[in-house]
């Protein structure tokens, strides 16, 4: 909301914000859910991906996954 520059420390993903209680550092704006949700989604994708595909292959669907999830996340965002 007041465009805070991140530093260092706030760009640890999930951990930054529980830490700050899911707010900004700078204007103690209140930081919505969707992302750390999405860092998870995105974790989940990696993972899966990893579990299933052999390495070749793998990088080229970790980034159509991505991508997918890029779609589906601004097709929540736009429903809400």
């Amino acid at each position: 909301q007041c465009g805070h520059v991140l530093g260092a420390t706030e760009l640890v993903p999930l951990l930054s914000w529980l830490f700050q209680n899911r707010r900004c550092k700078a204007c103690r704006g209140r930081i919505s859910a969707f992302y750390p949700i999405m860092e998870l989604a995105s974790a989940a994708v990696a993972a899966v991906v990893a579990w299933y595909i052999p390495w070749p292959a793998l990088v080229v669907v970790w980034i159509v996954g991505w991508i997918g999830l890029c779609f589906a996340a601004w097709g929540l965002r736009a429903l809400l």
